[in-house]
């Protein structure tokens, strides 16, 4: 080759170099980029957590064992024992399950809880909190970087896992369930751990939670390898995946799992939210979400397959427990808005009413779990007639049909009785102490408690530990009110007296609770102030803030000062 044509050659080269030195520089300011759209809280902790010396030990040591783990099983299979291949299929896997577990349920929510625990320990929060990013964003990017972190683990065992499906024993089917089970159940451990996070401020206050959150971690890692090793060992998901009631479970699981995350996201939102902010209508739109996809797939289950009078019991005592625990913390909230909360309110009395139940304040906020919990009696007398019509010999169903109405009605007028008086008393603590949402569930399990050990007592010292039969006394004991709906009750006169005091009971909290519900409909809008108007006008570039727009058809336009 001449002088000439080497020249030539070495041109062509570096002129290539060159043409993909300037296409990987655009790929790279591309991403650049985007980078600048992404939750900034996010990039931080996702470069924090991936350069710690935490996890970058938690990886390495997670990929030695499954190095190890796989050279082992190679090792041990017998391809001559073809008898024995399921059993050592099934605890190869179980082995690589157990090495994605821990990371994921023990490792990942852990480091969630001290990323947000270290910011408040060591005073930088408050530089967090000063500035423009909103408490959802502070939040949603600790979580970003507990999704990357669990990405990262599942990228590196979740092929050795798809491995185990050539092996006689495993099917896909049950490979994508634990997968995706053991991922929601990350996830929701992580929020949970933002959560307590944000409870304590103190630091031995934290320090107490850490050991109670160590300790719940660890029993969750114990009940997902359990429930991995129950799922694994039952191997009859692909056969049960031809079915549609199969895939109509696994939805409605996710779906609760999702409406619990949502709950979790919006409570740790609100611990960081400055008082004078609305705290509670997210929350309280999210509480909505469980009741209805439980009751939606109650119904559908009712409609589409057989009809099982277990199903509905098995559904109203879980939502009972679930608004009574929901609205012992609402009853808590402080009955004052502020200016900020007020310039929110719609200006129309109809509108306020509409929305007044969404509004933060305990009377609103007991009003809300009381007519939300309403419509679970009122379904469950729908269902049962339903059913009732469709059955062949409905005279048979009749008995059942008519305890399971009760008990829904019983334990809202229970529900109404214990969260009304928890509302007043909460009240008046409100003038001589602090109260906290915590104080408020508190209250409201004390007068559970009273409400059962009272009568036990009376009648013990009345009549004797011989005689415990239910009586009239037992009006305010809710599990044994309960128990007497579903056993042949010795004494059904007492019974039917008891379901009339309860009316009477919760007849009487409402109309005590009267005045401070109406008061809740009482307050009017507030005008922006005219020093709010010019600050939103100077943060928009000197132009004047728009009107804003008319949000529903009971509002008006806002008129500013």
């Amino acid at each position: 080759m001449s002088t000439l044509e080497t020249a030539i050659a070495v041109e062509d080269v570096s002129v290539g170099e060159q043409d993909r030195g300037s296409r990987f520089a655009a790929i790279e300011q591309t991403i650049g980029r985007l980078g600048e759209y992404l939750n900034p809280i996010l990039v931080k902790e996702a470069r924090q957590a991936l350069k710690s010396k935490q996890f970058s030990i938690t990886f390495a040591l997670l990929l030695t064992l499954v190095w190890v783990w796989s050279l082992l099983a190679g090792v041990w299979i017998d391809p001559a024992n073809f008898a024995d291949a399921p059993r050592q299929s099934l605890v190869i896997f179980m082995g690589y399950f157990v090495l994605l577990a821990f990371p994921l349920i023990l490792v990942v929510p852990y480091s969630a809880f001290r990323s947000l625990a270290g910011e408040i320990e060591d005073g930088t929060y408050e530089l967090l909190s000063i500035t423009t990013l909103s408490p959802r964003q502070i939040i949603g990017g600790k979580m970003g970087s507990a999704l990357l972190q669990m990405m990262l683990y599942l990228s590196a065992v979740s092929p050795c896992l798809a491995f185990t499906y050539l092996l006689p024993g495993v099917d896909i089917v049950t490979i994508g369930l634990i997968l995706l089970y053991v991922t929601v159940a990350s996830a929701l451990l992580s929020i949970l751990s933002l959560l307590l996070a944000t409870i304590a401020s103190q630091r031995h206050w934290q320090i107490l939670l850490q050991v109670f959150l160590i300790v719940g971690l660890c029993f969750a890692l114990w009940c997902v390898c359990g429930f991995g090793a129950v799922m694994i060992q039952g191997r009859a998901f692909e056969s049960a995946a031809r079915e549609f009631g199969f895939w109509f479970g696994v939805g409605w699981i996710l779906a609760n799992a999702a409406s619990l995350f949502l709950i979790l996201f919006m409570c740790a939102k609100a611990m960081i939210t400055f008082d004078s902010e609305n705290r509670s209508t997210g929350i309280r739109m999210a509480l909505l979400l469980p009741p209805l996809i439980t009751f939606g797939g109650l119904t559908f289950a009712n409609l589409h397959f057989d009809y099982e009078p277990e199903s509905i019991i098995a559904a109203i005592i879980p939502i009972a427990i679930y608004w009574g625990v929901a609205g012992s913390m609402i009853t808590a909230e402080s009955p004052r808005l502020s200016a900020r909360m007020r310039r929110q309110l719609p200006q129309s009395l109809l509108g306020r009413a509409c929305s007044a139940w969404f509004n933060p304040g305990p009377a609103s906020g007991c009003m809300f779990v009381v007519l939300n919990f309403l419509a679970v009696p009122l379904v469950v007398t729908a269902l049962g007639y339903l059913n009732l019509s469709n059955q062949s010999n409905p005279f048979a169903a009749t008995f059942e049909l008519g305890k399971q109405i009760e008990l829904a009605w019983v334990l809202w007028m229970y529900l109404v009785i214990f969260l009304g008086v928890n509302r007043l008393l909460i009240t008046r603590l409100h003038h001589v102490a602090a109260v906290n949402v915590f104080l408020g569930f508190l209250t409201t399990l004390l007068l559970f408690l009273a409400g059962i050990a009272a009568p036990v007592l009376v009648q013990f010292f009345v009549t004797g530990a011989g005689s415990m039969a239910y009586t009239q006394l037992h009006v305010s004991n809710l599990p044994y009110t309960c128990v007497e709906l579903f056993v042949d009750s010795r004494n059904e006169a007492a019974l039917l007296q008891v379901k009339w005091m309860l009316a009477a009971a919760a007849a009487a909290v409402l109309l005590l609770n009267a005045r401070g519900i109406w008061l809740s409909l009482l307050y009017d809008r507030a005008a922006t102030p005219t020093r709010v108007v010019a600050d939103d006008a100077s943060h928009s570039g000197g132009r004047e803030p728009r009107e804003p727009e008319k949000l529903n058809p009971w509002d008006e336009q806002d008129d500013r000062a």
